[in-house]
């Protein structure tokens, strides 16, 4: 692993600055000394009345909100995700989506698909029932790489099967900025990023357990425990974990794992907090195989297991470790330094479709596939903050300089394997492992230097940030005995305008460009593929209505991602040469009345084509698993007060429009649109909560297609028992 002496000496300076500022003696005073005197002897008097005061304890308001912190409901105001500081939502020029903790306890989202279910320009699970891995995509483009932001430091960026996997009750927020992310964080998605914020030590006790029991005998408990470790409030804690076993909705598919991320923050004064931040997790799954094909001779059935119980298997450990310093020197300059050093191990088995035979539609062919890999990954970001002004110009600057640096290790293999009989299938033959046809590492390597300033004049907010990143990839391919090295280099900016007026009103528009190191080898020329790059222009509106606890966005975005990398059924990797997405979002979010949420979505993205590739016959085709049409619906209501206070009802309708199943783009390829509903009842009183919910109560059978189809999670039930004190 390799470090640079600029990120390291950065994250020094600035720890050594926050504790000389927390170890500097206060200024004392000269001591007062008080000397009695006799009095002299006083007439009496009467004293006169006084009137009698009322004592009123006086109006506290309600904690203002901040950006990495609790959202009272499910409409977040705040969000540091675009600017790396704490800023309106209002006020920050491009589209994102906050999903908050009470979103994800009242929609009980049980992974990172399910929690953005409802968020507009994300579509989730188009590769089917998975419990391995979140298949999300932003506006069309794979969120699966590069991969998840943590507390606003990228988990991963390796293109393989070692993915960090979120656990949604470890976050306080999960928050989807849409389009280019690089300016601030360097290699990034052009269609937009995924920022999970961890939940942090409260200054006020929190004690929570729950149980969950749902169908395919799930058992899941959570606990969440935080609060002050000592009495001044100095030093703060919080525990927070789960534990789940359930079966699948998939013959054979399991699926057990833990989880536990202890956090502690020390705040010697008021300027400085340091937060130390780990998690750990593991999970032992058989992946769930079931898949739906086109097939004369019957339907396949949704539970049909396609790989074999004694063969397939999905290990995946990991942990991270890291801290969060902050401090405050005055009212102009501040400084947060982070760093991270993460793993994940994967152990990988599996048989998976090769497509039906050619003379027996009633056997399955399939492919035999193995991969063990290592990902260690250290990531620093070191920025400071100014607030400052020239003349009539409010400026918020950020500056600063960020450092990754991904070991990776990758030893995989990739054959024919035994075929299936769908009617009468047979489990437990023996299975030869494939070849071994990639033994490598790999270390990625990325240096940035950023700056972006946020100017205010009145309601008109203009930014301007740039970025200049360098990367290296060293790949060591242990079959060949090459050593190829890749060294890029890249410049990125981003320019917006916005007008808040004072009724709520907020207009923008944001270009913002991007870069990306792909880090993988092309298999046909044994070299690394180019990087990736990309432009975007987004238009939008946002209203926020003076007094109410609402937020409503529209953005039209027109996106162009060159050198995009796609892989096919074999797994292996093409490089397409340009894809346009142009479209349109909607999403509003607000609690419309006391005790009754809304949140409405709704994506129209006509426009998602191949516009240059080395193959002619793909230009103008229309990229697979992209649908057209998207519309999510959620509605909630509690009832504050009255007979029924604490008892809650309410439910959401998705609907997921048609997609094609290939890059040809054929007919009989195109999966059809659905539409799910999902409901909940709950009931809340005295630091108890009972909740029901089910997902797809129609049990709808959904299907995806990429040259093969896979079938969608069915019905879903869970019924839950929370004690908070």
């Amino acid at each position: 692993m390799r470090f640079t002496t600029a990120s390291t000496s950065l994250s020094i300076l600035a720890l050594s600055c926050a504790v000389a500022a927390a170890q500097s003696p206060p200024q004392s005073l000269p001591p007062i000394t008080v000397e009695a005197q006799a009095a002299k002897p006083k007439a009496k008097q009467k004293a006169a009345p006084q009137p009698v005061k009322a004592e009123t304890a006086p109006v506290q308001p309600p904690p203002r909100e901040k950006a990495t912190g609790p959202v009272q409901g499910i409409v977040a105001t705040r969000s540091a995700t675009g600017t790396k500081f704490d800023a309106p939502l209002l006020e920050t020029p491009q589209s994102i989506s906050v999903v908050t903790a009470d979103q994800i306890t009242q929609q009980r989202a049980t992974t990172l698909s399910e929690a953005l279910n409802y968020t507009p320009g994300v579509s989730t699970g188009f590769y089917g029932i998975d419990s391995r891995f979140d298949w999300i995509s932003i506006r069309g483009f794979s969120a699966y790489l590069p991969g998840v932001f943590l507390d606003g430091m990228l988990m991963r960026n390796n293109d393989t099967w070692s993915v960090w996997k979120v656990e949604p009750y470890g976050a306080e927020r999960i928050e989807v900025m849409k389009g280019p992310p690089s300016v601030l964080y360097g290699q990034g998605n052009v269609g937009g990023m995924l920022n999970v914020v961890s939940k942090m030590p409260l200054d006020k006790p929190l004690n929570e357990v729950e149980v969950r029991l749902g169908n395919y005998n799930r058992l899941e408990t959570a606990f969440d425990f935080s609060g002050p470790a000592t009495s001044d409030g100095k030093l703060l804690y919080r525990l927070t974990g789960t534990m789940l076993n359930t079966n699948a909705q998939v013959d054979f598919a399991e699926q057990k794992r833990v989880f536990i991320a202890p956090s502690f923050t020390w705040r010697p004064n008021s300027s400085t907090s340091l937060t130390f931040l780990s998690q750990y997790s593991k999970d032992d799954t058989i992946p769930s195989q079931g898949t739906y094909l086109p097939n004369p001779h019957a339907e396949v059935r949704r539970s049909l297991f396609i790989g074999d119980p004694s063969y397939d298997k999905f290990d995946r450990e990991q942990w991270a470790v890291g801290y969060q310093l902050e401090h405050k020197f005055d009212d102009t300059w501040q400084i947060r330094n982070k760093v991270r050093l993460s793993s994940v191990e994967v152990d990988y088995k599996t048989l998976y479709s090769a497509g039906l035979s050619s003379t027996d539609p009633s056997v399955l062919n399939r492919y035999a596939f193995t991969s063990r890999e290592t990902a260690t990954l250290l990531t620093t970001d070191t920025h400071v903050q100014a607030n400052f002004a020239t003349g009539p110009l409010k400026h918020t600057l950020v500056a600063g300089i960020d450092y990754q640096n991904n070991d990776f290790r990758q030893r995989s293999g990739f054959g024919s394997g035994p075929s299936l009989d769908l009617d009468d299938p047979v489990y437990g033959v023996a299975v030869t492992d494939p070849a071994i046809y990639n033994n490598s590492k790999t270390v990625l390597s990325q240096t940035g230097l950023y700056v972006q300033d946020q100017a205010k004049l009145g309601g008109l907010i203009l930014t301007l940030g740039g970025r200049y990143d360098w990367a290296k990839t060293e790949i060591e391919n242990y079959l060949d005995g090459t050593s190829p090295e890749v060294a890029d280099r890249a410049a990125t900016w981003k320019a917006a305008v916005m007008y808040r007026t004072a009724s709520g009103l907020a207009p923008y528009y944001t270009y913002a460009t991007s870069f990306f190191p792909v880090g993988a080898l092309n298999p046909a020329t044994g070299n690394a593929f180019a990087p990736e790059t990309g432009q975007m222009h987004e238009v939008g509106l946002k209203y926020q209505p003076t007094g109410s606890k609402a937020l409503y966005t529209l953005a039209a975005f027109d996106i162009t991602r060159q050198n995009h990398l796609t892989y096919d059924n074999a797994y292996t990797a093409h490089q397409l040469g340009e894809i346009k997405s142009r479209g349109i979002e909607l999403e509003a979010k607000a609690e419309l009345a006391p005790g009754l949420d809304l949140i409405a979505a709704y994506t129209w993205l006509p426009d998602f084509e191949i516009t240059k590739s080395a193959s002619a016959a793909e230009v103008g085709k229309r990229q697979p698993m992209v649908a057209e049409h998207s519309a999510k619906l959620w509605l909630h209501y509690t009832h504050r007060s009255g007979p029924l206070q604490g008892f809650g009802y309410g439910g959401g309708v998705r609907y997921i429009g048609e997609s094609y199943g290939d890059i040809a783009n054929s007919d009989d390829m195109k999966a059809p649109d659905y539409t799910l509903f999902d409901a909940v009842v709950d009931f809340e009183r005295n630091g108890w909560k009972f909740a029901l919910n089910v997902n797809n109560i129609a049990d709808e059978k959904t299907i995806t297609c990429w040259d093969g189809c896979y079938v969608g999670t069915g019905r879903t039930i869970i019924g839950s028992i929370k004690h908070r004190w």
